[in-house]
């Protein structure tokens, strides 16, 4: 919960100060801008091709994912005094502006994604319904640390037989083993219309 705290207002607050400070008003015309919708396009292309690997992979996302919103931002007016002329961008200053949520929530998304999907599970396994009913577990694992996941696929979640059955994960998978057999544990994750990640 808290990495996607961080996740949704770190990018943000990092953006505003970073495109206030680099970004000079005299370069923001309309092929900045022109620019700023394609590398935009190209972020959420990447960010829902990318597999899940390591932790270094989501590191080059979330930063991929920084200097997109850095450039997003950009297309607030700068309030610094700058002795050349003001360029205004036309309206493909506007439409920057409303690529936003296009950025910003897939972030969110990725992160949160990728958590549920870095865990490595292996032990007995009790089924509990997450906020707002979503289908969560909580693993005791072999080595009697505790492991839980909310948002896991209603199907291998209907299946678990409480406190009894076994689930295996590896790391950096959607997929995993339920008393042996083979099974989806993550579901397909959506962002908005956009998605979804790769397993």
């Amino acid at each position: 919960m808290l990495l996607d705290l961080l996740a949704f207002f770190g990018p943000f607050i990092i953006g505003v100060l970073l495109s206030q400070a680099l970004i000079p008003e005299r370069v923001r015309t309309e092929s900045f801008f022109g620019g700023v919708i394609v590398i935009c396009i190209i972020y959420d292309f990447l960010v829902f091709s990318v597999p899940f690997r390591s932790v270094w992979t989501e590191l080059l996302c979330l930063g991929a994912g920084i200097v997109t919103e850095t450039l997003t931002l950009s297309s607030v007016p700068s309030n610094r005094p700058e002795k050349e002329p003001v360029r205004y961008g036309g309206y493909l200053r506007a439409a920057t502006i409303f690529l936003m949520p296009f950025v910003a929530f897939p972030i969110v998304g990725r992160v949160n994604q990728a958590q549920k999907m870095a865990k490595k599970l292996d032990g007995v396994v009790q089924k509990y319904s997450g906020d707002h009913g979503v289908p969560s577990i909580f693993v005791t694992q072999q080595d009697g640390s505790t492991a839980s996941i909310e948002g896991i696929d209603p199907l291998t979640w209907n299946l678990i037989h409480q406190g009894k059955s076994h689930l295996s994960k590896p790391a950096w998978s959607a997929f995993g083993q339920l008393d042996g057999k083979p099974m989806r544990v993550l579901p397909k994750a959506k962002v908005m219309f956009l998605g979804p990640f790769p397993n």
